[in-house]
């Protein structure tokens, strides 16, 4: 029985550290946004249809990001998956309902992957 009470802790452990991880993860794609010259809008906005992790613009264009830190590219990129991309999108159009004076904004689906200490910038990611 004391196994199954460690194995519990552990997994608590872990889900933190990995959420702590996340949220270091969005802080480094946040900021190198703002040095490519990115407005942060929004970090992980919350809708009733989900969270983005940053939404941002430049030059007109409405950016929803979402961040994800993974031991290589491909998984990141594999762990956007259809539903998450839906979510997104949702989550987005909430926002922009919110802001009438950017209807006129295009928008924007990137990825910001982090792979160890490399920042990885998908532009247009997927389209709605």
């Amino acid at each position: 029985m004391a196994k199954k009470q460690n194995f519990r802790k552990n997994s608590k452990q872990d889900k933190r550290a990995a959420y702590r991880r996340g949220h270091i993860a969005e802080h480094f794609a946040a900021l190198y946004l703002r040095l490519i010259g990115y407005k942060i809008l929004r970090m992980r906005y919350r809708s009733p249809f989900g969270e983005v992790d940053i939404i941002a613009h430049k030059n007109n264009v409405l950016i929803l990001i979402e961040v994800k830190q993974r031991t290589n590219l491909s998984n990141a990129i594999n762990a956007v998956t259809p539903n998450a991309q839906t979510r997104i999108a949702q989550a987005g159009q909430h926002y922009l309902s919110s802001f009438p004076k950017m209807a006129n904004f295009g928008l924007r689906y990137d990825i910001i992957a982090i792979t160890g200490f490399r920042i990885h910038h998908l532009r247009d990611a997927w389209r709605d």
